[in-house]
């Protein structure tokens, strides 16, 4: 018998005799056992063969099912479907979720019953539920202790995943943390934990155990054949690789994890999201961290395709903007402006107004008045600008300024921005 079912024997024995108001020896007499034996189950010390259990819960008339035949079906439906989740395959997780419902008032009256409330929290998080704080307090408090290892590892995950939507961040690490310490074998819990823990080691610049979790994580889904999510872990890979300035590891990472979408097609949103950050995380590499202009340029020049420009982001609009605006090539700045507009309809104000404020530089020339007449335009857009857009702006500014030596300009551009920002 699995070890998660037999807390669950233990309080449904001792319930029921309480319940009743019998003493051990009334209902060992009744299920024809010695009242040591019963006292040891209820305990959860000792609890024999299956049969010896259906017999006993034949005899005293209890209705739960500890059937092996049927728990073991049970159990299958509620894995096949957290494999559908693990997979992100919403066929797969319709189809196992709709025989559960089928089945649910059994399984509820089965040792599945705590299964049944902690996956139905998971394929509710899976599905992007409203929940509620109190629907977390309640799983934990009510049902983990009746839940085996790995299933509270697949648990504390979705926990985690709850508190990263409402951006308590630190509860969201603390529940992963908790999830990974719990000793199991490493199966798809670890690896969900793990591929997410993997982003904020990442964050903290802790690259070493990020690699190593990322690499067990990743042995893991393509054993269950997530694909998806294997891929998902390459673009995190990638991205620990771009941080450690291990550029040319990172862009190759990040370009099979374009061609998986290539080759996949389209109409999966979690692989074309990943897509199309692996083609911005490419052009951050080259225009960001590569000090050759010239391929930059050619690689910014092989997007010019239907397939590709339907993938850019905001972002990657901006940052194809900005070299061009940095290598002033005013012509290739207008070509891909246009695409911007076209493609985006003006739609994200932050990037157009910056694209538009860099266009009036080049347009006009970079001239002190020029530059105090492109900034202008951002008040007579009518839509103020924050810091962080200030910031950015000037640092194109400074970095193009230094790029031509002009080092005094680019010190008063410096001083100036950390003066208006005070």
């Amino acid at each position: 018998m699995k070890d998660e079912y037999k807390k669950t024997i233990s309080v449904i024995l001792k319930s029921y005799r309480k319940e009743k108001g019998y003493t051990l020896e009334k209902t060992a007499l009744i299920c024809n056992a010695s009242p040591s034996s019963l006292s040891r189950i209820e305990k959860g010390v000792y609890y024999g063969h299956y049969d010896t259990l259906v017999y006993i819960f034949d005899k005293l008339g209890i209705s739960f099912i500890i059937d092996p035949e049927l728990i073991e079906y049970y159990d299958a439906l509620l894995d096949n479907m957290y494999l559908g989740v693990v997979k992100l395959d919403d066929d797969i997780v319709n189809e196992y979720h709709d025989k559960i419902e089928d089945n649910k008032d059994n399984i509820l009256n089965s040792l599945c019953k705590h299964r049944y409330y902690a996956y139905e929290f998971i394929y509710r998080m899976y599905k992007k539920d409203s929940l509620c704080e109190d629907t977390i307090n309640e799983i934990l408090s009510k049902q983990m202790s009746f839940l085996s290892s790995e299933d509270k590892q697949r648990v504390l995950d979705y926990i985690s995943v709850y508190y990263r939507r409402i951006k308590d961040y630190l509860k969201s690490k603390k529940y992963i943390e908790e999830g990974l310490d719990i000793k199991t074998d490493k199966d798809l819990g670890f690896a969900m934990l793990a591929h997410r823990y993997i982003r904020i080691l990442n964050h903290e610049k802790k690259y070493l155990k990020a690699k190593d979790y990322i690499s067990e994580a990743i042995e893991i889904l393509k054993k269950y054949e997530a694909i998806n999510r294997v891929y998902n872990c390459y673009l995190i890979l990638g991205n620990i690789y771009s941080d450690i300035n291990e550029t040319d590891k990172a862009i190759e990472i990040y370009k099979t994890v374009i061609n998986y979408h290539k080759n996949f097609g389209t109409g999966n949103n979690f692989v074309e999201k990943n897509a199309n950050a692996a083609l911005q995380n490419i052009l951050w590499c080259h225009v960001k961290r590569s000090n050759d202009k010239k391929r930059t340029y050619r690689y910014i020049q092989s997007l010019d395709n239907e397939d590709d420009l339907k993938r850019f982001t905001y972002s990657t609009f901006e940052l194809v903007l900005e070299f061009f605006f940095k290598i002033k090539d005013k012509d290739n700045f207008d070509k891909w402006y246009d695409y911007f507009i076209k493609c985006d309809d003006n739609s994200h104000e932050k990037t157009y107004r910056l694209s538009k404020l860099l266009k009036d530089i080049l347009d006009k020339g970079f001239s002190d008045d020029n530059l105090d007449k492109a900034f202008k335009l951002l008040d007579d857009l009518d839509i103020p600008y924050d810091e962080d857009e200030y910031v950015l702006v000037n640092d194109i500014l400074i970095d193009y300024y230094k790029s031509i030596k002009d080092t005094k300009r680019a010190d008063e551009l410096y001083r100036k921005m950390t003066e208006t920002l005070k």
